[in-house]
């Protein structure tokens, strides 16, 4: 059923029962609400939003099912939303969808721009399952009872919001709509925990001093971490510049298990003779095998790493990033994601 959300909060557990469209507001497209199911007719991007100012989800577990009538339209649920505006793009947040033959994710603000695509079969006429588990920058997409996702990826463009469903150039029908609020944070991206106070969400903003020694960066009220280099920075985007000493962020497990650390470290723009990466835990190095990742002045494309490492309560994993012969142009891209599970790394 879908039903009154007026009482959802964001410190408690919501699940829409008892069947009403009391506390939606629609967004285009004529919606009706009958025996606990949300339907809407075909056009172009209907939607449908929770009417709750104080609705502002972050981690959550978002569940709908789901049926279209063409299958060359979509619908699908949006979350983490910021904005709403008629129109068929007239958004700022993900949207997760299902046509005929595939799942998707993507994102809008104002346009729209897919994120990954892959094969499923959505047949027209019958409910289908969909599910998005978000925590901090991870984003996993599930169709049907899948125990795994099939979309599974890392995006930290929107942090928190609203929810709403969805359709385009479909009729579509939405029941069993539940969104849990994941108190327990498992996942933890450099970008959507950056904070101006040290040790926030178990991150630092260090710089290297050499012979295993790290010194706090000062936060500049200009809105960025600041060294003792004029460019020894960490910004919030996930931007690193370093000087003549390394510029560092570091990660204090907050728990003891497996973590994930995946991450894409590359040139913010093209310029200069380059920088050096690696990943160090506990004072021993763990990525690359030995020395230092190299990324070229030019190279905005970067490499990607993803390992897995046993952590007990208080291991410190560092991400390092040092000038090449000098440090001009150096700003650096490196958004790293740790997650607690014992799954693969994420694939890149």
């Amino acid at each position: 059923m879908v039903s009154d959300v007026s009482r959802i909060t964001t410190d408690n557990p919501a699940t829409f029962t008892d069947g009403s469209a009391s506390g939606w507001k629609f967004f285009n497209g004529a919606w009706t609400e009958s025996d606990g199911v949300l339907s809407v007719d075909s056009g172009e991007g209907h939607r449908a939003t929770v009417d709750d100012a104080w609705i502002d989800f972050d981690d959550f577990t978002f569940e709908a099912d789901v049926r279209i009538t063409a299958a060359s339209g979509d619908a699908g649920i949006v979350f983490r939303n910021t904005a709403n505006d008629y129109g068929v793009n007239a958004y700022q947040g993900y949207y997760a969808g299902l046509d005929g033959t595939s799942l998707v994710l993507g994102k809008a603000d104002n346009g729209w721009h897919e994120l990954s695509r892959v094969p499923v079969t959505a047949a027209t006429g019958v409910f289908h399952h969909l599910k998005v588990v978000a925590h901090s920058g991870r984003i996993q997409v599930f169709f049907g009872n899948a125990a795994t996702p099939q979309i599974d990826m890392v995006d930290t463009t929107f942090r928190s919001g609203d929810i709403a469903v969805r359709t385009f150039r479909t009729a579509a029908a939405f029941d069993n709509v539940s969104v849990v609020k994941n108190t327990a944070l498992d996942a933890y991206t450099l970008s959507s925990n950056f904070s101006a106070g040290q040790g926030g969400r178990s991150w630092r903003y260090q710089e290297a001093r050499g012979g295993g020694v790290y010194e706090d960066l000062a936060w500049d009220p200009r809105g960025w971490w600041q060294g003792s280099g004029a460019w020894n920075r960490v910004l919030a985007s996930g931007n690193l510049h370093p000087d003549d000493h390394p510029t560092v962020v570091s990660w204090t497990a907050p728990k003891a298990g497996k973590v994930r650390i995946n991450g894409n470290p590359r040139k913010a723009v093209a310029g200069g003779d380059g920088v050096n990466v690696r990943i160090i835990k506990n004072g021993v190095q763990i990525w690359p095998a030995s020395g230092w990742q190299a990324i070229g002045g030019a190279d905005t494309t970067g490499v990607w790493h993803g390992l897995s490492a046993e952590v007990t309560i208080g291991d410190v994993i560092r991400f390092e990033v040092a000038q090449g012969e000098t440090d001009s142009a150096d700003s650096t891209m490196w958004n790293p994601t740790l997650e607690y599970g014992s799954g693969a790394p994420l694939g890149q």
